[in-house]
């Protein structure tokens, strides 16, 4: 929904070299926040506890994004964060990577409900503005890290690892229909709430949202760009395995490279299972061939079983 958002706004710094981006419209969202606040150091308080608690949860999402090397950047937005980066390959790594942003923005938020309490047994400040800005930042930080987790709405956390979940247990397409469909239904009665309450501008916003979920459903729109989820079983697919398998055992390297190949270049799905070995075998054939700048290649994505083990110690150093 917001891919096209990527590579805007102004760079601002990096943090372990994630580029942090900030779009004009957040400037604007903050000046108003910051107009509206008792007084204007309460409001550029509360202005500055927002940034400093979106930043925190689109951290959560760039820093495993970081370690599997995707390429992560975040720009700070009127409507909130995103974290853009690389897809990931596998449905595990995403559901990390969506869950770590509201669940370190809770954690902190935690954090500073630990600091409150220290200082009302402690007496470290009196402060007014300084215990105003930790009562901000603790209450955004609950508050849109539990929201944001537990609301399955897409394109927010919850409806993504709600996604993530459901195909698990059913093919990629009904899963994204049937989260699309739960996500739309739970956006009615927020969006009452919104107007009601004249929030008008997050009321538009949800309904641009419910109407860009329902052109996702009849457009039938890939939503994570693997395309897996739960795959039945196939026979050409088994009889693949065995091909490669047999090639394997046999010693017959490059026959088994070749055929994992073009079981990768087809259009049929793959189980988790089954291409975790694919990986497996590709590293591992390639390191008997002597192939070990293509070995590298497939390193990261084999698990990490005695064989791959092993044969990494064949590996050189590159």
């Amino acid at each position: 929904m917001f891919d096209g958002l990527q590579g805007t706004g102004i760079r601002v710094f990096t943090i372990a070299k994630i580029p942090i981006n900030f779009s004009l419209w957040f400037f604007v969202i903050c000046g108003l926040i910051i107009a509206q606040g008792n007084t204007i150091i309460d409001g550029i308080g509360f202005a500055i506890a927002l940034t400093i608690s979106i930043l925190i949860h689109e951290l959560g999402h760039a820093i495993p994004s970081k370690i599997w090397k995707l390429s992560p950047s975040i720009l700070l937005h009127g409507l909130g964060g995103l974290c853009f980066h690389h897809p990931a390959d596998t449905d595990n790594k995403d559901l990390i990577i969506v869950l770590s942003g509201p669940l370190l923005q809770i954690f902190v938020g935690l954090l500073g409900i630990g600091a409150i309490v220290l200082n009302g047994t402690f007496g470290i400040s009196d402060n007014t503005h300084v215990l105003y800005f930790i009562d901000a930042f603790v209450y955004i930080s609950l508050i849109w890290g539990l929201f944001n987790l537990l609301v399955p709405f897409y394109p927010l956390d919850g409806g993504q690892t709600m996604l993530l979940i459901l195909r698990r247990f059913m093919t990629a397409s009904k899963a994204r229909d049937l989260m699309l469909k739960i996500s739309i239904s739970v956006s009615i009665p927020m969006i009452i709430g919104a107007f009601y309450f004249k929030f008008w501008i997050l009321g538009l916003f949800l309904a641009y949202m419910v109407w860009d979920n329902l052109n996702a459903i009849k457009d039938n729109r890939q939503l994570i760009p693997r395309g897996t989820g739960r795959v039945q079983k196939s026979p050409h697919l088994t009889s693949m395995m065995i091909d490669i398998e047999v090639a394997f055992k046999h010693e017959e390297y490059q026959d088994a490279v070749r055929l994992c190949h073009v079981l990768r270049a087809e259009a049929e799905p793959i189980p988790q299972k089954q291409m975790d070995r694919v990986w497996e075998i590709l590293f591992v054939a390639n390191i008997r061939l002597g192939n070990f700048d293509e070995a590298r290649l497939w390193k990261n994505k084999a698990p990490q079983t005695a064989v791959v083990k092993a044969a990494t110690l064949d590996l050189p150093e590159s």
